[in-house]
């Protein structure tokens, strides 16, 4: 069944080609090879289109059948590019800057460890 897409195309094809021309199988092989090259980047879109996890993961978790809620997980944790920082800490289990890098320097440039002895990089002088 043709999409929308490809019934827009068709009807621009039959607009501004100027077929009369061409016998019905030219133009059925001009459609079909139009309506491939469509298909194709339709399927590329959908395989390279993010998924809207803003969306997914709150319906995925609220989902009582099983079934349908391993599909939209399996759908939101698909992760076809880079994601942005806020699509990030979708999936953060803390807020974003809750836990600090550990050991490391204090605001008054101290070195200290919360757990541990460790060497501080600049005298080597432990914690």
């Amino acid at each position: 069944m043709p999409t929308s897409r490809y019934s827009q195309v068709v009807e621009l094809l039959k607009a501004d080609v100027p077929t009369r021309s061409l016998s019905n199988t030219s133009k059925l092989a001009l459609v079909a090879e139009l309506k491939a090259e469509l298909d194709q980047a339709i399927a590329d879109e959908e395989v390279n289109a993010k998924p809207d996890y803003a969306n997914l993961l709150p319906l995925a978790a609220g989902e009582p059948d099983v079934t349908v809620k391993e599909k939209l997980t399996a759908e939101a944790y698909r992760f076809t590019a880079p994601l942005s920082q806020a699509e990030e800490d979708l999936f953060n289990f803390v807020p974003r800057g809750y836990i600090e890098n550990n050991p490391g320097f204090d605001s008054s440039n101290n070195w200290v460890s919360y757990l541990g002895s460790y060497p501080n990089p600049n005298t080597g002088e432990y914690s």
